[in-house]
């Protein structure tokens, strides 16, 4: 399952890059490991720098579920969240975040502010992280390299 669920985020990740979205993918999964929710970065389509992938996932697995919180489900990302989507997926009260590939620019969960160690947030959450690494390193890399040429 671990490497399904990433295959699902990669692939959205995929379709982000397709649009010239930074390639991010994001999929929630339920406590029956069903997939309730996948998206991917829509920040440049929109022009609306809170269209990141773990957000839009989130509110769509709300609206799928018809649930004030996702208890006992996961979410599964290509990249360590930044700070706005580590404190959405605090308040969405998931119980499980996996992540591809650490950003140690803007990622806030082991790097930067590192929101879920901090004494002052209490959760549940559990953490797991370095799942396909280095292919999602790749696609950022050539990402990057092809928007700047």
């Amino acid at each position: 399952m671990v490497k399904e669920f990433m295959n699902l985020a990669i692939r959205e990740a995929l379709i982000a890059y397709k649009k010239n979205e930074v390639p991010v993918g994001a999929v929630i999964v339920d406590e029956n490991n069903n997939v309730i929710s996948k998206a991917h970065n829509l920040v440049e389509t929109y022009n609306n720098p809170t269209f990141h992938a773990e957000v839009l996932a989130i509110d769509r697995a709300l609206k799928t579920t018809g649930r004030r919180y996702l208890n006992n489900c996961s979410i599964w990302v290509t990249l360590e969240p930044c700070v706005m989507c580590s404190g959405y997926i605090l308040q969405s009260r998931l119980n499980y975040l996996y992540f591809g590939l650490e950003d140690k620019k803007r990622g806030s969960v082991e790097n930067g502010v590192k929101v879920f160690h901090s004494e002052y947030i209490k959760t549940d959450l559990e953490i797991f992280f370095g799942f396909q690494e280095k292919r999602i390193k790749r696609i950022m890399q050539n990402f990057f390299f092809s928007i700047r040429k």
